[in-house]
């Protein structure tokens, strides 16, 4: 066989599963912005994508089945920067890292991004910053930004997400443990968009700051002032010893649950039961969407003009939207939440049968919005898990299903 018929099937299946590639480029360009991030000057990043781009518009119109090869250098091009992208902004000079690289005191003007999650005697928050004053010195007020995870011991009045506040703590930057293979805490608070973090001494150092509230704050709040207010209907209508487990289950947060039991899921391997992820948002589709199918079919006219089964799936993703944003939005939850609206769009256009390239969609979605998440373990083990199932499964069950195509009418 010649060189230009083996490369020719080689060329076809690119073609065909352009999505695979082009997000594995991507996840390698990501790794290289992670690890590398002076590989290339800006000038050389400038020059390669307007030569990357000239080139692929170039063989798109001419030579449409070579344009794939092109896409590949440019998507790991792209991974590379959107990584860069996200790692600078902590080191940008208006951001708040730079003022706290080692603990000081401060006094900090933000806007509470989350809600307050109680736990055993302590509470913690986020603060997205707007302004730092500086303890100490002869300094007036900086405008930053950046986000801050905040800490304190004691009871603390219900405070509203999207509350601006004037806080007093010791803030500095977020550290790992000192013991040798230890969970890396700084890495994990990093793919929240966190880089630096402090203690609050008394809840008299919050002070809320009057201030009219725009429409848009309330609208940008909206979901953790939900969350915030179905954890605190949890907590004041359920006993002590169960209202944890169930903030856990459905806002995402585990500050209250108590450490025995926490100890107990260890010990019997159940620990990820307690963190939302695909498992919840499964069997809560499941739920809803045969509901929803159920209730369709006693509508003869839904039967006569719509694609009840279809209804029914459209009908679950605002339910999985809902929870998403009741459950926080984290990574995990965001996956899980991609995942679901990908499957249920590809059983809309009949293409469920196309399971990794949905799994390479999500991928792709999840590390342009955060490209540190590829580092986390939760995303690394999901991923994982779906991909092995999709390779794997249909052969096991003996019913790998071929991709069919639609014949053309005569």
């Amino acid at each position: 066989m010649s060189f230009s018929g083996k490369i020719h099937p080689l060329l076809q299946w690119h073609n065909d599963n352009i999505l695979l590639p082009v997000t594995l480029c991507f996840i390698i360009g990501t790794a290289t912005g992670v690890y590398s991030p002076s590989l290339l000057s800006p000038g050389q990043t400038h020059f390669l994508f307007l030569l990357l781009t000239t080139a692929a518009l170039f063989l798109y119109f001419t030579h449409k089945t070579k344009a794939v090869f092109i896409a590949l250098p440019l998507f790991l091009l792209l991974g590379h920067v959107n990584s860069i992208h996200h790692l600078r902004d902590h080191l940008q000079p208006d951001h708040i890292a730079p003022y706290v690289q080692s603990p000081r005191q401060v006094t900090l003007l933000g806007t509470l991004a989350t809600m307050v999650e109680h736990g055993n005697n302590r509470n913690r928050l986020d603060l997205e910053v707007h302004k730092i004053l500086l303890h100490g010195k002869q300094h007036n007020w900086q405008p930053v930004h950046g986000r801050v995870r905040l800490s304190l011991h004691g009871k603390v009045d219900k405070l509203q997400p999207g509350t601006l506040l004037l806080i007093r703590a010791k803030v500095g930057p977020v550290t790992n443990f000192k013991t040798p293979g230890a969970f890396n805490y700084k890495g994990y608070m990093a793919a929240k968009g966190i880089f630096t973090s402090g203690w609050i001494k008394n809840r008299q150092d919050i002070v809320s700051v009057q201030a009219p509230e725009e429409r848009r704050i309330r609208l940008r709040y909206l979901p953790e002032r939900m969350r915030q207010q179905v954890a605190d209907f949890i907590k004041d209508h359920l006993p002590a010893d169960i209202s944890g487990l169930y903030q856990a289950l459905l806002t995402g947060s585990r500050t209250g649950i108590d450490e025995e039991t926490l100890e107990h899921f260890k010990a019997t391997g159940t620990m990820h039961l307690l963190a939302i992820s695909g498992l919840h948002m499964g069997l809560l589709g499941l739920m809803i969407g045969s509901i929803l199918n159920w209730l369709f079919r006693r509508s003869e006219w839904l039967l006569l003009h719509t694609y009840v089964p279809g209804l029914a799936l459209m009908g679950t993703l605002p339910v999985l939207l809902g929870y998403g944003f009741v459950a926080g939005m984290n990574t995990p939850v965001l996956r899980a939440l991609l995942m679901a609206a990908i499957v249920l769009s590809a059983i809309l256009l009949r293409r469920q049968f196309d399971l990794l390239h949905l799994v390479a969609a999500a991928a792709m979605f999840i590390l342009i919005s955060n490209p540190l998440a590829l580092f986390t373990a939760s995303f690394q083990l999901s991923f994982a898990a779906v991909t092995t199932m999709a390779l794997f499964l249909p052969d096991l069950s003996g019913t790998r299903l071929q991709h069919r195509e639609v014949p053309e009418k005569k």
